[in-house]
């Protein structure tokens, strides 16, 4: 009987190995798939931020309003190819998107609000990352 005893907390020994290496694989590929779309995310919010510094220089009124042929979103959406990795050997598209609002206007400036999208279909779900800024212009 003492053998048989030995036998199965062997057993017992191994399958309780087995379900710790097959938990802890699990939990590396979670990590690891959390990591990728962080970056993504850490790239869209980058081009979203950057659009929206663009649109800070901006100092014609006319490319924040939606009826003006100078209007600054009148290409959007447009995709930006971004190449990343060490050797710069990746490469991923990137979907902008953005609109202007007039918000308000008091008797010295005019208020535009404008939300810039930037969006990436590498990996499923999308990743999608909005920014959203207050577009001040003075009044002469």
């Amino acid at each position: 009987m003492n053998d048989y005893s030995e036998l199965f907390y062997t057993l017992g020994a191994i399958l309780v190995f087995s379900i710790f290496t097959l938990s802890s694989g699990r939990t590396s590929r979670n990590t690891s798939q959390q990591m990728i779309r962080a970056d993504i995310e850490y790239r869209t919010i980058t081009n979203a931020q950057n659009e929206i510094e663009h649109i800070r220089l901006i100092n014609d009124e006319s490319e924040m309003d939606s009826s003006s042929s100078n209007y600054y979103f009148k290409t959007y959406p447009h995709t930006k190819t971004v190449i990343y990795g060490e050797q710069h050997q990746f490469s991923e598209d990137i979907i902008l998107k953005g609109h202007a609002y007039y918000l308000d206007e008091t008797p010295n400036v005019k208020r535009y609000k404008v939300s810039v999208t930037a969006e990436s279909q590498a990996v499923s779900p999308k990743i999608s990352s909005t920014v959203d800024f207050i577009k001040t212009f003075r009044k002469n």
